[in-house]
Protein backbone atom coordinates (compact mmCIF):
# COMPACT_ATOMS: atom_id res chain seq x y z
CA UNK A 1 0.00 0.00 0.00
CA UNK A 2 2.79 2.27 0.84
CA UNK A 3 4.41 1.51 -2.64
CA UNK A 4 1.35 2.69 -4.75
CA UNK A 5 0.49 5.89 -2.47
CA UNK A 6 4.49 6.73 -3.46
CA UNK A 7 3.49 6.19 -6.83
CA UNK A 8 0.34 7.97 -6.83
CA UNK A 9 2.39 10.98 -5.30
CA UNK A 10 5.65 11.02 -7.74
CA UNK A 11 2.63 10.82 -10.80
CA UNK A 12 0.86 13.67 -9.24
CA UNK A 13 3.64 15.61 -8.52
CA UNK A 14 4.83 15.14 -12.02
CA UNK A 15 1.34 16.43 -13.44
CA UNK A 16 1.55 19.59 -11.42
CA UNK A 17 5.19 20.58 -12.32
CA UNK A 18 4.22 20.14 -15.76
CA UNK A 19 1.26 22.13 -15.94
CA UNK A 20 3.49 24.95 -15.16
CA UNK A 21 5.89 24.25 -17.85
CA UNK A 22 4.58 26.59 -20.89
CA UNK A 23 2.99 24.28 -24.03
CA UNK A 24 3.95 24.62 -27.44
CA UNK A 25 0.71 24.79 -28.81
CA UNK A 26 -0.58 27.81 -26.77
CA UNK A 27 -1.01 30.01 -29.48
CA UNK A 28 -2.01 33.57 -28.62
CA UNK A 29 -3.18 35.74 -31.86
CA UNK A 30 -1.27 38.61 -32.33
CA UNK A 31 -2.57 40.14 -35.51
CA UNK A 32 -5.41 38.85 -37.37
CA UNK A 33 -7.14 39.91 -40.49
CA UNK A 34 -9.19 38.55 -43.69
CA UNK A 35 -5.86 37.91 -45.13
CA UNK A 36 -3.20 36.89 -42.57
CA UNK A 37 -2.89 35.39 -38.43
CA UNK A 38 -0.25 35.97 -36.54
CA UNK A 39 0.49 34.53 -33.69
CA UNK A 40 3.32 33.73 -30.67
CA UNK A 41 4.02 31.10 -28.22
CA UNK A 42 6.69 30.83 -25.69
CA UNK A 43 8.85 28.02 -26.58
CA UNK A 44 11.77 26.74 -23.73
CA UNK A 45 14.53 25.64 -26.16
CA UNK A 46 16.86 23.30 -23.95
CA UNK A 47 19.33 20.97 -24.77
CA UNK A 48 21.12 19.85 -21.91
CA UNK A 49 23.80 18.10 -23.39
CA UNK A 50 25.27 21.17 -24.25
CA UNK A 51 23.93 23.28 -21.00
CA UNK A 52 21.70 25.34 -23.20
CA UNK A 53 18.56 26.50 -21.77
CA UNK A 54 16.95 29.65 -24.16
CA UNK A 55 13.06 30.77 -24.16
CA UNK A 56 12.23 31.81 -27.48
CA UNK A 57 9.49 33.38 -28.83
CA UNK A 58 7.74 31.72 -31.71
CA UNK A 59 5.88 33.89 -34.57
CA UNK A 60 3.45 31.42 -36.96
CA UNK A 61 1.81 32.97 -39.66
CA UNK A 62 -0.89 31.62 -41.78
CA UNK A 63 -1.63 32.90 -45.22
CA UNK A 64 -5.88 32.48 -45.22
CA UNK A 65 -5.82 33.38 -49.03
CA UNK A 66 -5.60 31.61 -52.17
CA UNK A 67 -3.21 33.52 -53.40
CA UNK A 68 0.37 34.16 -53.03
CA UNK A 69 1.51 37.22 -50.88
CA UNK A 70 4.91 38.76 -49.16
CA UNK A 71 4.32 40.04 -45.71
CA UNK A 72 6.16 42.14 -43.61
CA UNK A 73 6.81 43.77 -40.17
CA UNK A 74 9.47 44.94 -38.40
CA UNK A 75 9.88 43.49 -34.83
CA UNK A 76 10.43 46.01 -32.51
CA UNK A 77 12.06 44.28 -28.87
CA UNK A 78 12.47 45.88 -25.81
CA UNK A 79 15.25 44.23 -23.67
CA UNK A 80 15.15 44.99 -19.66
CA UNK A 81 12.35 47.87 -21.10
CA UNK A 82 15.15 49.39 -23.04
CA UNK A 83 14.01 49.09 -27.13
CA UNK A 84 17.07 47.85 -28.98
CA UNK A 85 15.48 48.01 -32.41
CA UNK A 86 13.28 50.71 -32.59
CA UNK A 87 14.93 52.36 -35.59
CA UNK A 88 13.39 51.55 -38.59
CA UNK A 89 16.25 50.06 -39.93
CA UNK A 90 16.18 47.71 -43.27
CA UNK A 91 17.99 44.51 -40.73
CA UNK A 92 15.11 44.81 -38.29
CA UNK A 93 12.54 43.87 -41.10
CA UNK A 94 11.24 40.58 -42.00
CA UNK A 95 9.79 39.57 -45.46
CA UNK A 96 8.32 36.07 -46.00
CA UNK A 97 6.68 34.54 -48.80
CA UNK A 98 3.63 32.38 -48.54
CA UNK A 99 2.04 30.48 -50.75
CA UNK A 100 -1.70 29.98 -50.52
CA UNK A 101 -2.68 28.84 -47.80
CA UNK A 102 0.12 28.29 -45.99
CA UNK A 103 2.11 28.32 -42.43
CA UNK A 104 4.98 29.34 -41.81
CA UNK A 105 6.60 28.97 -38.25
CA UNK A 106 10.34 28.71 -36.37
CA UNK A 107 10.98 26.29 -33.80
CA UNK A 108 13.56 26.00 -31.68
CA UNK A 109 16.53 24.88 -34.16
CA UNK A 110 15.81 27.09 -36.95
CA UNK A 111 18.97 28.77 -37.99
CA UNK A 112 17.26 31.83 -39.48
CA UNK A 113 15.82 34.69 -36.92
CA UNK A 114 12.94 36.35 -38.84
CA UNK A 115 9.90 33.75 -36.68
CA UNK A 116 12.11 33.27 -33.51
CA UNK A 117 12.43 36.47 -31.01
CA UNK A 118 15.08 35.80 -28.14
CA UNK A 119 13.36 35.79 -24.64
CA UNK A 120 16.30 34.77 -22.24
CA UNK A 121 18.50 32.28 -21.15
CA UNK A 122 19.78 31.02 -17.96
CA UNK A 123 23.31 33.39 -18.11
CA UNK A 124 21.77 36.29 -19.77
CA UNK A 125 20.99 39.64 -17.50
CA UNK A 126 18.78 40.63 -20.60
CA UNK A 127 15.17 39.20 -20.83
CA UNK A 128 12.39 40.11 -23.14
CA UNK A 129 10.25 42.94 -21.46
CA UNK A 130 8.43 42.97 -24.97
CA UNK A 131 7.88 43.08 -28.32
CA UNK A 132 5.62 44.70 -31.15
CA UNK A 133 5.44 43.94 -34.63
CA UNK A 134 5.42 47.54 -36.42
CA UNK A 135 4.02 48.48 -40.03
CA UNK A 136 2.90 45.42 -41.15
CA UNK A 137 2.26 45.01 -44.69
CA UNK A 138 0.40 42.37 -47.05
CA UNK A 139 1.65 42.19 -50.73
CA UNK A 140 0.14 40.38 -53.56
CA UNK A 141 3.12 38.14 -55.50
CA UNK A 142 3.05 36.33 -58.61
Amino acid sequence: MKKLLKIIGIISLLLSVSSFAPSPNDWKIYFENETIKIESSLFSCDKPSDDIHNKYIILKVTNKTDKNIEVSFYKELWYNQICTTCTKMQEFETKINLQPNEVQKADCDSKTKELKIFESNSYSKKALSKFELTDIIINPKN
